[in-house]
């Protein structure tokens, strides 16, 4: 038996509401209300990332020339677009007819994907079913945004039977820098590609920056890389899983002030993903009505190793029992720098382990986020007070 986790973890323990796993009448109910019970089912929210990579023959190919089965024109395959399989189809999509077309209804866009196993050997053609509504597209690529984020905003619009495409997406700073999308200017796009793009940025209603590192939790003084940090351990930082269903809680319900006092954003700045998106927006001429878009700052810790990755309550058990082992030996470790002051100790458990990430609010008006001043100069490495700015929890569903 390995090593017990030192925390309770809260997304197998918080209150949810009350559930029943068999309810053997349930087909003799009329078919009206069969459909809502499915239709409730289905409304969750979902981050699905998407890796975008240009093909290698892609100037090869002739642009616009062929339909798909929406009979809408596409942009023709310029690009690989890839997504984690893990848990990414609804069981309902297998349990009977009735329920697989409700299913389909829901994720109305249908679109091709590569799917690739969870733990990223191998990838096969599918179809990626998609919910503009619930669901936050994490686009990732290192590829010109021209050839591939462009490519893909347009083809989200035709496969879409409504003709809408993306209301909800989560980018990173490396996306927005590889890529060179924040630099993006449409005038020098193709007309239907320059009519789409602007019409999805024109249309969001929420934004997620992601700023996804791993060195946040712990932290040993002298051995951390973290200058200032000290010795300390943050057990309320969230920990990323595999898992895209999430539920919102807000504010997080935990009791996590005292981690909130001394947050490490252990990777560029967080104004610099801001400026990014501000200035891809300037470049669009994309100005939104007073709330329209709600912006989120998500933070949050990924295993530095892939075997470390969580993708269920057991991966997370053993993620927890790992970093407890971990943070003990480097205690030791340190304490033997102190010489004849008394060794560190550590008392864990007292927040209970959030699986997901941390929602921050950020201002759509230009102000600086997360209490940085405008004039502070940028820098990698910060140790944020956020005491003052309650996150919400974004709780990936485990079981």
């Amino acid at each position: 038996m390995g090593p017990k986790a030192y925390q309770s973890i809260y997304n197998t323990s918080y209150p949810k509401p009350p559930s029943h796993d068999a309810f053997p009448k349930f087909t003799r109910l009329p078919r009206e209300l069969r459909v809502l019970i499915w239709r409730e089912s289905l409304q969750r929210n979902r981050l699905v990332k998407v890796e975008l990579v240009r093909k290698h023959d892609a100037d090869n190919n002739i642009r616009y020339a062929h339909k798909n089965n929406l009979g809408k024109v596409v942009t023709g395959g310029q690009y690989h677009a890839t997504t984690p399989g893990y848990r990414i189809y609804s069981k309902l999509l297998r349990v009977s007819a009735e329920a697989r077309y409700e299913a389909l209804r829901f994720y109305r866009i249908h679109i091709p994907c590569h799917i690739r196993d969870p733990w990223g050997k191998t990838s096969k053609e599918s179809i990626l079913y998609l919910s503009p509504d619930y669901d936050f597209l994490h686009l990732e690529t290192r590829c010109r945004a021209k050839d591939t984020v462009v490519d893909y905003l347009f083809d989200l619009k035709a496969y879409d039977p409504l003709g809408i495409g993306l209301y909800n997406i989560a980018v990173s700073k490396n996306t927005l820098r590889s890529s060179h999308w924040f630099e993006l200017e449409p005038e020098h796009l193709d007309p239907p590609a320059r009519k789409a793009y602007l019409e999805t940025l024109s249309q969001l209603r929420e934004v997620f920056l992601v700023n996804i590192t791993t060195c946040a939790r712990s932290n040993a003084g002298p051995l951390s890389s973290i200058r200032g940090a000290g010795v300390r351990f943050n057990d309320g930082f969230p920990i990323m899983t595999q898992e895209p269903a999430f539920a919102r809680l807000l504010p997080d319900p935990r009791p996590i002030q005292r981690n909130l006092k001394k947050v490490i954003i252990a990777t560029p700045d967080p104004r610099e993903i801001i400026n990014s998106w501000r200035r891809l927006l300037a470049n669009a001429g994309i100005r939104h009505r007073l709330n329209q878009v709600q912006y989120r700052y998500l933070l949050a810790q990924r295993p530095i190793r892939e075997g470390d990755a969580v993708f269920g309550a057991e991966d997370a058990e053993r993620y927890l029992a790992k970093e407890n082992q971990q943070w003990k030996a480097a205690l030791e470790t340190v304490s033997g720098f102190r010489k004849k002051k008394p060794p560190y100790t550590w008392s864990p458990g007292k927040v209970d382990a959030a699986f997901g990430f941390w929602l921050f609010p950020v201002d759509s008006d230009g102000k600086a986020p997360l209490g940085l001043a405008e004039q502070d100069p940028l820098c990698w490495n910060r140790i944020l007070d956020l005491s003052d700015y309650p996150p919400e929890l974004g709780l990936s569903e485990m079981r």
